[in-house]
């Protein structure tokens, strides 16, 4: 039986064959032996890309792992920040009630205030009026009633209030002998008396210049009370 291998052909003595054929022998046995080596060659490549699959797939397990955890840290991170944020907000919110209600607080202060005031200015201008009034009063109740000057004879009067008897009219009139009855005076007619001007009379019972009459005097009771008092005694 012949034999397969290229080889044992080659090295057959029986087998006889020229240089030719011994060189397209060597040719096909160099190519198959260079396909072998290439094979070989991949195999080995393959091999060393993954030498233990076992390994790679723990390795995987434990990335796919980290990034597990690292999620689950993200998300808790998240949670944490954004209920944070909600208290944050609900504070914020609280602040805000608080702020509205100390401004209508504020404003309710500020109009009350403003009241107040108003109702002080006016109570401290009358009294400024009314402290003015009485030092006038008492400016006018220091003025001698002797250095009032009489003013010269107005014909204001009406003739009914003249009291010239009918006989005397043909005559002149000495206004230096005419006699105020408002302030006791010679040399004016009751209607030019300067007491006019400031709501003045002079007062029998104080026998002083006043700002009332003599009836209207409130020490005219307490005289005619200390007279009879007197008579009676």
């Amino acid at each position: 039986m012949a034999s397969t291998n290229p080889f044992h052909q080659v090295m057959d003595p029986s087998t006889q064959v020229s240089g030719n054929q011994m060189d397209e022998v060597s040719k096909k046995n160099t190519e198959k032996l260079n396909e072998l080596i290439e094979k070989n060659v991949h195999f080995e490549k393959d091999i060393v890309e993954d030498p233990n699959p076992k390994e790679s797939e723990e390795n995987w397990y434990s990335e796919m792992k980290e990034i597990s955890e690292r999620k689950e840290a993200i998300l808790f991170e998240t949670n944490e920040g954004i209920q944070k944020l909600r208290i944050q907000m609900s504070e914020l919110i609280k602040l805000q009630i608080i702020i509205g209600k100390s401004l209508q607080d504020l404003l309710k202060v500020q109009c009350e205030t403003q009241r107040k005031f108003d109702t002080l200015s006016k109570t401290l201008t009358t009294l400024l009026l009314e402290d003015r009034q009485r030092q006038e009063e008492q400016d006018l109740s220091k003025i001698p009633r002797n250095k009032i000057e009489p003013t010269k004879e107005k014909n204001t009067e009406k003739p009914s209030e003249k009291k010239t008897p009918v006989a005397h009219l043909s005559q002149p009139v000495d206004i230096a002998e005419i006699k105020c009855h408002r302030c006791t005076k010679k040399g004016h007619y009751r209607s030019d008396c300067p007491l006019k001007a400031f709501n003045l009379w002079f007062c029998y019972p104080c026998n002083d210049v006043a700002r009332h009459t003599s009836e209207q005097c409130p020490n005219a009771n307490k005289q005619i009370a200390g007279i009879y008092v007197e008579s009676c005694s």
